[in-house]
């Protein structure tokens, strides 16, 4: 297999799609795209309905990490002036992506941005999608000269000149994404009906021209993704918004594995000169083709999404869900017992929080219901049958012994309210705990056995008792740092905790009041504050550092060049040498500490859980507007 070839399409894909999700952060598509996407695509991501550029402004703005448009500007010389001056003989086609990304970063960027410079409208109608083993992003203009002129000048940096590509009559620009004459590949560019079109033109990996043709418009797919009624099913049974939603098709993929004549998997043939063929034929009988496809239909697609996205407010709410959607029945009902005990503190802001609700009386259950039935189904395929005889020789059973001490157990949490530092004492690297306050907890229908067995991993626990319902004392552990306040361990109703400061003592008066029962699986919060806070700290002692050494150099007096060093060894920097890259250090502390104040404010929540149709795992985030 051809790894230069293989590496190429994966940069390509790579690239295409990053470009797309830029893009797809300033508006979705509507009908108009969907009509050109096949119903049977293997990627998507657009939508039923436009988002203006204006209404995600200020998303824009307030996500924008890199800090202030100076610092943005600069990124975008260091990544020209690196790649035109490296000595990579980087391919035109990647070239022009590097010069296309820079000038679309200082665009969107600039205080009086507007969409036309890119030759787009305020609303906009884009799609990326696959046709066959392309992956095409279609993005409708409402300005081609001025998209031709934005083109151009990316072009124009490194003295690029296009190809031209036909297909069917239609002409196309193309520049190659790597320097196989044996297997050349393309990044193709072309226009028609209105729409930008950005795909791959594969050459003689390619089977034939019919893809391209679709990827271009000129002929409309059988079926399209707009006839098919799947986005609106997406949009009904998730709640995603219709602006803004995708999928991931399974089954489409398994046939990569399952038919030769599917799309990839007759250019990944083309691409390996015919061994992937010989390797996978073993699944490619018939009766593989039944039953893995047959799995995969249990399990058809991923979708992803907003569910809310809310830009009016004092802070802006973006809420996402990714889930894996099932059908088997079976299988979302034993997982389900796996859903645990989840504690709610959110009567306290929290910097940071991780939950894990696990249900260990269900594990070894859950576990042999799923292990029999994978060893006890009916196979003809014979990869299948393989991995089925390796699974009938694990024995469950011995999970049950492993985890039998661990009876009861519902789940742990972790919540930080308060934390900041300051800088270290004299003689010690490590700054101080000013502020501390948190709780851990551990929620079972036996406490009492859950702190033995607490015991069991921490010795020094076994001779502290635990305390009576409702009750906390100290815990006179040692500790490898010195807290501002004591340790207290506590028991309240069916959870042990164990917390110190004012805020996390405070929320345990709720803790014993709070039922025993499932309510999730994983769940995780951060204010990126806590990073700034954590972050700045060290960045502080350094920027002082730093200036000293400023200050100590414009103090010294003048010194002589250094002398020459032995043949070989790297000669010792000037005075002036050693002052630039000592401002360069500290601008770059600067730059660092000036990104990390941006993070202020922005908390993500996050959490994975079972239900009935699927796996769900759902991020909400929430940024302060600048």
């Amino acid at each position: 297999m051809k790894k230069g070839v293989i590496a190429t399409l994966v940069a390509a894909a790579v690239i295409g799609g990053g470009a797309y999700y830029a893009l797809q952060h300033k508006g979705a598509a509507q009908s108009g795209s969907l009509s050109y996407v096949p119903a049977d695509t293997l990627l998507f991501a657009g939508g039923l309905e436009p988002m203006s550029w204006s209404q995600l402004a200020a998303f824009r703005d307030s996500f924008a990490f890199s800090g202030s448009p100076e610092s943005t500007r600069k990124m975008i010389e260091d990544l020209l002036k690196s790649e035109a001056e490296g000595k990579s003989n980087t391919p035109a086609g990647m070239q022009l992506l590097i010069s296309l990304y820079a000038d679309y970063l200082a665009a969107v960027t600039a205080k009086d941005f507007s969409p036309a410079v890119l030759g787009l409208g305020e609303q906009i109608d884009s799609a990326f999608y696959t046709v066959g083993a392309l992956p095409v992003m279609r993005l409708k203009l409402q300005d081609e000269a001025a998209f031709d002129a934005f083109l151009a000048k990316a072009a124009s940096r490194f003295k690029l000149q296009p190809q031209t590509g036909t297909v069917d009559g239609f002409n196309y620009q193309r520049y190659a994404l790597n320097h196989d004459e044996k297997q050349p590949v393309f990044l193709a560019i072309g226009k028609r009906d209105g729409f930008l079109v950005i795909t791959l033109d594969l050459g003689t990996l390619a089977a034939g021209k019919q893809d391209m043709a679709l990827a271009f418009g000129l002929s409309k797919p059988a079926q399209s993704l707009a006839s098919s009624g799947v986005l609106e099913g997406m949009i009904k049974e998730n709640g995603l918004q219709p602006f803004s939603l995708g999928y991931l098709n399974h089954e489409g993929l398994i046939k990569i594995l399952t038919r030769a004549d599917s799309p990839l998997a007759l250019l990944l043939d083309k691409v390996s000169e015919g061994k992937s063929s010989q390797s996978l034929a073993a699944y490619r009988t018939p009766a593989c083709q039944s039953e893995i496809e047959g799995m995969a239909a249990l399990w058809p697609r991923s979708v992803f999404g907003y569910t809310e996205f809310d830009g009016s407010g004092s802070a802006i709410r973006a809420n996402s869900l990714f889930k894996m959607v099932s059908t088997d029945k079976a299988s979302m009902d034993q997982l389900q017992k796996l859903r645990g005990f989840l504690p709610d503190f959110s009567a306290a802001p929290n910097l940071f929080s991780y939950q894990l609700g696990f249900n260990m009386d269900e594990l070894t259950p859950v576990v042999t219901s799923l292990w029999s039935r994978a060893t006890q189904a009916k196979f003809s395929c014979q990869p299948l049958v393989e991995v089925q005889a390796k699974l009938q020789q694990l024995n469950p059973g011995l999970l049950g012994a492993m985890t039998g001490m661990m009876q009861g157990v519902q789940g742990a949490s972790l919540n930080l309210q308060e934390l900041s530092l300051k800088p270290a004492v004299s003689g010690s690297t490590m700054p101080e705990i000013e502020k501390l306050s948190f709780i851990a907890t551990f929620s079972g229908k036996q406490p009492q056995q859950m702190w033995s067995m607490l015991a069991m991993a921490q010795p020094q626990l076994a001779a502290t008792p635990l305390p009576a319902d409702g009750k906390s004392i100290e815990l006179p552990l040692p500790l490898p740092v010195t807290l501002p306040g004591k340790v207290k361990l506590g028991l309240f109703g069916n959870h042990i905790a164990l917390f110190t400061g004012d805020k996390a003592e405070a929320l345990t008066a709720s803790l014993g009041k709070q039922e025993l029962k499932a309510n999730g699986f994983v769940r995780m919060g951060i204010d990126y504050t806590l990073v700034a806070d954590l972050l700045g700290v060290a960045l502080k002692e350094k920027e002082a550092e730093l200036q000293k050494q400023l200050t100590e150099m414009a103090a010294a007096p003048a010194q002589q060049e250094p002398a020459a060093t032995e043949e070989g060894m790297a000669p010792e920097p000037t005075p002036a040498e050693r002052k630039a890259q000592t401002e360069q250090q500290l601008a770059e502390i600067k730059s660092t500490g000036e990104m990390m104040n941006h993070l202020r404010g922005m908390r993500i929540d996050s959490n994975m859980d079972f239900s009935a149709t699927g796996i769900d795992m759902k991020a909400n985030m929430t940024l302060p507007k600048r």
